[in-house]
């Protein structure tokens, strides 16, 4: 479990699964009485789901957020300048039931020095598993709220004579 101020006071779960699986036919062949070769194919099968923290530079953000600044830029802008000042924005995540397919090989030579003694060298190809279908949820409520107490708190600053409800409220119209 992690505590991280921006996620409150209830603790973030950490859980991940990640399974792959093959199966194929294989073939070999003696080329010598001391030299043989032989190559697989193989049908892999990935599962993956995880639950987590997820963090990362507010770059990744994107979309206008108000003229000449995208929501990326507002929030790593230092508050002088307009913006919320994160380095990092962070959200609770959640992915379930992806699944993947992909193909696999590999090769292989043998060589019999003697009686007691045999070299091999293999490859296996890489596999590359795109997962697809499942579901995937990223709730940045915490993060937003903050940046929304940031923006009040800088509208309070620039409007001392402002209540905290006036502010909240310009906040929340210029965001509708």
């Amino acid at each position: 479990m992690l505590n991280n101020a921006l996620l409150g006071t209830t603790q973030q779960e950490y859980h991940s699964k990640l399974a792959v699986m093959q199966g194929g036919a294989s073939a070999s062949y003696k080329l010598t009485p001391e030299f043989s070769v032989g190559a697989s194919a193989y049908l892999v099968y990935g599962m993956m789901e995880f639950t987590m923290p997820y963090s990362l530079s507010p770059s990744v953000m994107k979309g206008i957020a108000q003229p000449g600044m995208t929501f990326g830029q507002m929030f790593a802008a230092p508050p002088a300048q307009g913006g919320f000042g994160y380095t990092e924005v962070t959200a609770a995540a959640g992915m379930n039931s992806h699944t993947a397919f992909g193909f696999s090989g590999k090769i292989g030579l043998a060589y019999k020095l003697n009686e007691k003694i045999s070299l091999g060298l293999a490859y296996t190809s890489p596999t590359t598993l795109n997962f697809k279908n499942g579901t995937a949820k990223m709730d940045m409520t915490a993060q937003l709220n903050d940046a929304f107490g940031k923006a009040v708190q800088g509208y309070m600053m620039q409007n001392p004579s402002a209540t905290p409800g006036q502010a909240h409220d310009l906040n929340r119209k210029r965001d509708a």
